[in-house]
Formats: structure tokens, C-alpha cells, sequence
């Protein structure tokens, strides 16, 4: 889920799109609300090797362990975005 300064970002951004012509008010508006529903994105694991740290295999291992939920996609592995967050408020939690 998008926060609402990204939503906030994205309705900016395509109402300066919407002013110059180039997207009509209905797409506009379409487009806004299927970022403020859009619930899950999947990730590269690239990404998620960066946001947390750690090595492909780790993310692997996080899977297997439950503390990552991935899916396929293309034959390509992907990691949900909230199971991500998840692990990071998990992670800084037990530093503190």
C-alpha cells in the first residue's frame, strides 16, 4: 500500500500531466485510484537484497522460513513489498 505523500506525489504528477494535455481527466482519475488501491507489489530480489543487506541466499532462507513471502513471476521469484516492510519493522524492532 502506497502512503498517502505517494498518493499525494502521484496525484501531482498527473495533474501537471492532466494541465499540459497530455492525460485526460478520467484516465487521470483511474490511475489515482488504482494507487490507492493497489495492495501488493512484488519485488526483484535485487531490491530486496539492497533494503535488507543480505545476500540472495539469505532471502532464501527467509522464504523457507516464513519471514519473506515470495511468488513467482515469469519464472523469476519475486518478494511481496508488505512481507519486506514487514521484516524490516521486525528487524529494527529487535534493535532497539
Amino acid at each position: 500500500m502506497f502512503t498517502d505523500e505517494q498518493v499525494k506525489i502521484a496525484e501531482t504528477f498527473l495533474g501537471t500531466a492532466v494541465n499540459s494535455g497530455l492525460l485526460d481527466n478520467q484516465t487521470c482519475k483511474e490511475m489515482v485510484d488504482k494507487i490507492k488501491t493497489d495492495e501488493e507489489v512484488l519485488l526483484p530480489f535485487k531490491v530486496v537484497e539492497s533494503r535488507l543487506g543480505v545476500s540472495r541466499m539469505t532471502i532464501y532462507r527467509m522464504i523457507d522460513r516464513g519471514e519473506l513471502t515470495a511468488g513467482k513471476v515469469g519464472g523469476s521469484i519475486r518478494v511481496t513489498k508488505s512481507s519486506l516492510e514487514k521484516s524490516i519493522k521486525t528487524a529494527i524492532g529487535e534493535q532497539e
